[in-house]
């Protein structure tokens, strides 16, 4: 029988050692490793200003079934790949191996460029809508699921607002307006 504490830990079906962070209502969820603490403290920082309901998951290496039941009831998830997340199927969304980083990510609302220089996913899904590529491949897409819906990231956004890169906070800021109401 599990304790209250790995109740609480486990309820977005996330393994042990995940950490939790609200903003306003947004609630930051992270691994204890050192980069996933870094990109939460990121999107902490940057959500600072927001109001809107959400998840980000931040270095996730595996979509937990839960995070489908609640975008199915009317949130929206931010899902960041960590850099050795594995190759897997889920929300109708493919998230590929790993691969090298190129220079720039160019993310198309806004149409900016934000830096990479951690491992990238191509990310592929049959209705959804493309938010980045590296050099022409998906790394970021957005999914109705119901009611709420899905960001997913293949790559790490929150240590680049951690850094305070006015680029990432464009980004995040417009997923932010666009989805987390």
């Amino acid at each position: 029988m599990q304790t209250r504490r790995e109740i609480l830990k486990t309820s977005l079906g996330l393994a042990f050692g995940f950490e939790r962070h609200w903003r306003g209502g947004l609630q930051i969820v992270a691994r204890a490793d050192c980069l996933s603490q870094e990109s939460a403290r990121g999107f902490a920082m940057a959500a600072k200003h927001g109001s809107g309901r959400g998840i980000v998951v931040c270095g996730a290496h595996r979509f937990a079934p839960e995070l489908l039941e609640r975008a199915e009831g009317g949130e929206w998830i931010i899902w960041e790949a960590a850099p050795r997340c594995e190759h897997q199927s889920s929300f109708g969304i493919t998230i590929g191996p790993a691969k090298e980083p190129g220079m720039y990510i160019a993310y198309e609302r806004p149409s900016v460029l934000t830096r990479s220089f951690l491992a990238v996913h191509a990310v592929r899904c049959a209705d959804c809508e493309v938010l980045a590529r590296q050099e022409g491949m998906p790394v970021a897409v957005t999914r109705r699921v119901r009611r709420g819906g899905i960001v997913v990231l293949g790559s790490m956004l929150g240590p680049n607002l951690y850094a305070e890169e006015p680029q990432a906070h464009q980004i995040f800021t417009s997923i932010l307006q666009r989805y987390i109401h």
